[in-house]
């Protein structure tokens, strides 16, 4: 690995270890700070601008809705709803989300609570008429990615690596011992799983996040079908 990318990506790994530490004992505003360092000391700083990060609802044209995210990587150019007084939080059209990812504490202590979360988002119906065309990855979610983050977790990538693929989860993040796994899809773009390398298991996720939120090059569907009443 590149040693000065390596430097700066040991950097942002303390940061992220750093603000998780400081906050674990405040039990009820810990998700939403590990949640915004999350994003503030690691996505912010590695994606490139022009991304909108937010959190909130994902739903359908269908009276479907996945309930809380907790980070959601928007498409630009589709319309999504926020509250009167709210920034970030927002109800977004799962046609117009690229990935969601949940923040855990503890993954593995959390795994079943995610679970369900990923089970809500992949229960969710694109539109008839939506074209998702992914010219480097291939579809292979029915919505949108959902990758899981634990700042701590599983110990070893062989308990981490079942737990990913289709119909699962599209990655899995565990900050504090370097691990990463992701669907094997991402293979063709030179993604490889991590166990115990820190650096390179923040930098595999972020190019993870980077191909999902990338390659989708159409999303052909009409934001008006969400105001038409069901029969």
């Amino acid at each position: 690995m590149n040693v000065a990318l390596r430097s700066r990506l040991e950097g942002l790994h303390r940061g992220l270890m750093a603000g998780h530490l400081t906050g674990r004992d405040a039990s009820t505003a810990s998700k939403g700070r590990d949640r915004e360092t999350f994003i503030s000391s690691f996505l912010q700083r590695i994606l490139p601008p022009g991304y909108r990060f937010g959190h909130g609802d994902l739903i359908d044209a269908f009276e479907g809705c996945s309930g809380q995210i907790d980070i959601v990587i928007e498409f630009p150019f589709f319309p999504s709803a926020a509250g009167i007084g709210e920034t970030n939080s927002r109800v977004y059209p799962c046609e117009a989300v690229g990935v969601a990812i949940e923040v855990k504490s503890d993954i593995e202590a959390q795994w079943d609570e995610f679970q369900q979360t990923h089970k809500k988002v992949n229960s969710l119906q694109t539109a008839a008429g939506a074209v998702q065309c992914r010219t480097n990855l291939g579809i292979f979610e029915r919505v949108c990615p959902v990758f899981g983050v634990g700042y701590t977790g599983w110990k070893k990538l062989s308990s981490v690596i079942d737990r990913v693929g289709p119909g699962k989860p599209a990655g899995i993040l565990i900050i504090d011992k370097g691990i990463f796994c992701a669907n094997e899809v991402f293979r063709r773009r030179r993604i490889s799983n991590i166990d115990g390398d820190p650096e390179k298991s923040l930098w595999m996720f972020a190019c993870c996040v980077f191909e999902c939120a990338q390659a989708y090059r159409s999303v052909g569907i009409m934001p008006a079908a969400y105001a038409e009443d069901g029969d």
